[in-house]
């Protein structure tokens, strides 16, 4: 049996969290759409995967993460540093857990914060990015491993820059850090096909084929005339 990931994004839509510098943007849109490459990427490993419906609350959620036998759940959101419409000056992932550091949800948490920060621009991040918050719902009310990724902060221009234009990658961080969790080998998404065939090369195809419609269509007249005649 597969194993079973439940993906809950950021339920509450505009105007919660809107993205600094990014107007009609706001957190729901950003997060679902990630949590929606992420599915991608985790199919294609190998896991099963089930993404929390927009319109359901937390308690509905963790619920049917249990009811579904989910082995690892995982929130989607993005974060803030401010209450207002001033730009934050806090940058970057941070990881929420359950339970004291180095137990398990600590582990899977850091693993999945190095994926993160393998494609975060600023390496220089805080200095405490996995941290436990078991008064969170989602950490604290699941019985299967639940990691919690901050992906950045959307109340910071250049964070909210990075969100914006980098989901499918954050996408493939997230199914990493998943993958090395479980040992799971990581698939690469399949490359673009591409056209390597140079244009004089493919006109000359092109003629080649029409002719052989001419007379392909020559034959077909040919044939139909004798048929007749032969009535």
């Amino acid at each position: 049996m597969a194993i079973r990931v439940y993906l809950s994004p950021e339920r509450r839509p505009k105007p919660h969290s809107p993205y600094y510098g990014y107007p009609g943007i706001y957190e729901h849109d950003v997060c679902c759409e990630i949590a929606e490459y992420t599915k991608n990427a985790l199919v294609r490993c190998g896991f099963e995967v089930k993404i929390a419906s927009p319109n359901d609350n937390m308690k509905v959620r963790v619920a049917e993460g249990i009811s579904w036998k989910a082995n690892y759940y995982m929130p989607i959101h993005t974060n803030a540093a401010t209450a207002t419409l001033n730009e934050g000056t806090a940058r970057g992932p941070c990881v929420l857990r359950y339970g004291k550091e180095g137990g398990i949800s600590d582990r899977a948490c850091k693993i999945v914060y190095k994926q993160l920060m393998a494609i975060y621009p600023n390496k220089s991040n805080r200095s405490n990015p996995v941290y436990e918050r078991s008064d969170f719902y989602e950490i604290g009310q699941t019985p299967m491993l639940s990691v919690y990724p901050e992906l950045a902060f959307h109340d910071n221009h250049e964070d909210a820059d990075w969100l914006v234009n980098n989901k499918k990658e954050i996408a493939e961080a997230l199914c990493k850090g998943v993958c090395e969790w479980y040992s799971v080998n990581y698939v690469n998404p399949a490359s673009e096909p591409t056209n390597t065939v140079p244009k004089a090369k493919y006109d000359e195809i092109v003629k080649e084929r029409d002719a052989y419609k001419q007379k392909y269509d020559s034959l077909v007249i040919s044939l139909t005339n004798l048929y007749e005649s032969l009535k």
